[in-house]
């Protein structure tokens, strides 16, 4: 008995039915691990820019509680109440200097601004005969 149970072992194992059958689950075992392994490089990937993206997150959360504690400080009240109330502590002296800078390049631009609207005005034969006889 023993032989006969070999043999159809043998005869099943070399049967056309089973190494198709054979072939078709290594295929599918295949393409189920290749999915598998391409998730698990997408996830990789946006395991890895969710901590980058936390790190930023917390980066800019550290500079807005540093913004938040310089809002709160007194050096800051007394720079914003020297800057837009004009005030001072006892005993400074303020010393104003006039901006005349801005005053001459104001009026410089005007002139230029002047000059550009008179020569637009102007055809370009009479330009011409400006450049060279004038």
């Amino acid at each position: 008995m023993p032989l006969k149970k070999r043999s159809f072992f043998i005869q099943v194992i070399s049967s056309r039915l089973f190494i198709v059958t054979g072939i078709a689950v290594l295929i599918f075992l295949g393409v189920s691990i290749g999915k598998e392994l391409t998730r698990k490089v997408e996830v990789t990937q946006r395991v890895t820019s969710l901590k980058n993206e936390i790190a930023s997150v917390a980066k800019k959360n550290t500079e807005l509680s540093d913004l938040i504690n310089y809002l709160k400080s007194e050096s800051y009240r007394e720079r914003e109440a020297r800057l837009k109330l004009g005030l001072k502590k006892e005993g400074e002296q303020v010393i104003i200097i006039p901006n005349t800078s801005l005053e001459n390049e104001q009026e410089t631009a005007d002139t230029l601004d002047q000059s550009s609207e008179t020569k637009d005005s102007q055809s370009a034969a009479k330009r011409w005969w400006n450049y060279f006889f004038k």
